[in-house]
């Protein structure tokens, strides 16, 4: 598995696990926007994006108390101009998202893992895209599959095997026994 360098501040460094960081690297590496690049999600510019800033409750020792590290990402789609009529109106319908508006109808996710705010942007970003990953995804529609011939036969000659059981199960009656 390969490890990143990776930095914090401008004392800070450390090495990480390439998968650990590959979100936020690949996210650095897009620049301004958020690299939505999936079929599922298109790519929302950071400009569409507000960012709150709050306490966070946890861990943090002394911080917790006077840094804001928890982060809350508000995402107003139907005002978005990076999304369709069709898109917008598939988040709205999603029972996921519903749960995630707020009073004005946007879409709020926050973050508070972890102890820097930086981290907790990342985070937030992230849970924001797979959030819209899941309200986007179209599922399939399900072509039903054609009963073979060898099928069919096989079900119509087993339904005659029972039937002459069943036949064969019944009382005789007089008029029946006359005739054999």
């Amino acid at each position: 598995m390969g490890m990143i360098l990776s930095t914090w501040g401008s004392s800070r460094q450390q090495l990480m696990p390439l998968a650990e960081r590959s979100w936020c690297l690949w996210q650095a590496l897009c620049g301004t926007s958020l690299c939505m690049s999936s079929k599922n999600s298109p790519s929302i510019p950071e400009v569409e994006l507000e960012f709150s800033f709050s306490r966070a409750g946890g861990p943090g020792g002394q911080n917790v108390n006077k840094v804001e590290t928890k982060v809350t990402v508000t995402f107003d789609f139907m005002r978005s101009n990076a999304l369709s009529w069709e898109q917008k109106g598939r988040i709205g319908q999603s029972k996921i998202i519903q749960s995630r508006l707020d009073s004005s109808g946007a879409l709020a996710v926050s973050s508070q893992q972890h102890r820097t705010q930086a981290l907790n942007k990342e985070a937030a970003v992230k849970k924001l895209h797979e959030l819209l990953q899941v309200a986007l995804y179209k599922p399939r529609t399900r072509v039903p599959t054609k009963k073979t011939r060898s099928s069919q036969r096989k079900r119509l000659e087993v339904k005659k095997v029972r039937g002459a059981h069943k036949t064969a199960r019944r009382k005789v009656s007089a008029n029946q026994s006359d005739s054999d």
